[in-house]
């Protein structure tokens, strides 16, 4: 789906940008994405909907987060792509040392 402007999640939903990492073989040479085995994608949390009573988000807003390649929904917003997660799909939070 394709979408221009503001996207705000609903309750304990978060819209994650993917970040893009470009895989290569020892040799350099470039991959593509259906040769990746990995069923883990990582993204950096653009937006957070509401929480609910007693519940939280186990995440900030650009935060970086892991979270399985089958879950929620793909966006594209001018021109970029995103997904549509739901709080308990978010699998680590990743902290640089």
């Amino acid at each position: 789906m394709e979408l221009k402007g503001i996207v705000t999640p609903a309750p304990m939903w978060a819209l994650v940008k993917l970040v893009e990492e470009k895989k290569s073989n020892s040799r350099g040479i470039y991959l593509p994405d259906n040769t990746e085995k990995t069923e883990l994608i990582m993204g950096n949390v653009s937006v957070l909907g509401e929480t609910r009573k007693e519940e939280t988000f186990p995440c900030d807003i650009t935060s970086t987060v892991i979270f399985d390649k089958w879950a929620g929904r793909e966006l594209k917003i001018d021109g970029e792509d995103y997904k549509l997660i739901k709080a308990e799909d978010i699998i680590a939070v990743v902290e640089e040392k």
